[in-house]
């Protein structure tokens, strides 16, 4: 039984299949997670690194700017333009390894967004290596990477204001190491990425030992 209900992207069932596109995409994107008890439940938190390509802008984006029509139309016209017509989404951190592949269309993103957005999962096309990725952090935020001219189209001129909007979210989070966390993010993103040298590493979910200290309640820094 497939993990998700989906109609326009199909479970990825080849082994030899997933682990591809899970190497293609490590240049661009690693994790790791520990499983941990939170209020008597079992859960899985991840520490997710986005990594500098050669040419790659990467733009944070708040959920409700990323989930707005106009967004999602500006998405699928760029992948159209840059002919990304097979898709490709691997849900981060699952108890055992998931991929879904489907076809670029306004109905499979708006599948994407209802169906895998409340997971760690990552979209993405290209193999030996990801034409861009956008990275969802369990429905809450957005990381969007990839060359300067398809970032340009998805975006516009409206590059600056994406940046203080996401700054705007991140003041508004609960504890301070969420703000702290998201606030270093947008800076890094918007001053940094963009310069630094291939390979560098960027976090775009807080350190494991952050996130367990929010989950625990100890939101002072340190």
């Amino acid at each position: 039984m497939p993990f998700l209900n989906t109609k326009h992207f199909q479970e990825i069932r080849n082994i030899q299949t997933l682990n591809s596109l899970d190497e293609s995409l490590r240049c661009a994107i690693q994790y790791h997670g520990e499983s941990r008890i939170y209020d008597g439940v079992p859960i899985q938190i991840l520490e997710i690194t986005l990594f500098k390509q050669e040419g790659w802008l990467a733009i944070p984006v708040s959920d409700s700017d990323f989930l707005t029509q106009t967004f999602q139309q500006s998405l699928y016209e760029a992948l159209i333009s840059h002919k990304f017509l097979n898709l490709y989404v691997l849900l981060l951190g699952s108890q055992s390894f998931v991929g879904y592949s489907g076809s670029s269309s306004l109905d499979s993103l708006y599948e994407l967004r209802h169906e895998m957005s409340p997971y760690y999962s990552v979209l993405f096309t290209g193999v030996p290596e990801p034409n861009f990725v956008i990275v969802s952090i369990e429905s809450e935020y957005y990381v969007v990477a990839g060359k300067a001219s398809f970032i340009h189209q998805v975006f516009g001129n409206n590059l600056q204001a994406y940046f203080w909007e996401f700054q705007e979210f991140a003041v508004s989070e609960g504890s301070v190491r969420q703000k702290k966390h998201l606030s270093w993010l947008c800076h890094q993103l918007k001053h940094e990425y963009e310069k630094a040298k291939v390979g560098a590493e960027f976090y775009v979910t807080p350190l494991l030992t952050d996130i367990a200290a929010i989950l625990n309640g100890t939101n002072e820094l340190t």
